[in-house]
């Protein structure tokens, strides 16, 4: 997702980490002018493919830390908000849209779940 600036991955469950790196890992290889969001509008450059991989994989380890202590959604929300100002923008703009919040807790419902699996 994109939205005034922010790069959001979208992750409901289930989300396959793995998958989705490897996709935009690909992306990265390739001559990109512009990024055309399903959410939110066309960037110019390929700036987006990179900053979502590397939220990606920031927000996977954040997510393990958060399953192995048997953490829940809101513990790792709290945790994004802390680590990643984007997310911390997000909220504010959101604040009062509350659809639009619903999109970070149901990515990170899918990114966590993607952590536990991880466990099994």
């Amino acid at each position: 997702m994109y939205f005034e600036g922010v790069v959001f991955p979208l992750t409901p469950p289930p989300f396959y980490a793995d998958a989705a790196l490897k996709t935009l890992e690909m992306l990265m290889s390739l001559k990109v002018d512009y990024v055309a969001f399903t959410h939110y509008g066309v960037v110019e450059g390929d700036w987006t493919i990179k900053r979502s991989y590397e939220k990606i994989k920031s927000w996977m380890e954040i997510a393990k830390e958060v399953a192995e202590a048997d953490g829940g959604v809101e513990e790792f929300v709290s945790k994004l908000r802390s680590y990643d100002e984007d997310v911390e923008k997000l909220f504010k703009a959101f604040r009062n849209k509350p659809v639009a919040l619903s999109f970070i807790y149901t990515s990170a419902t899918g990114m966590l779940d993607a952590a536990k699996r991880l466990l099994v």
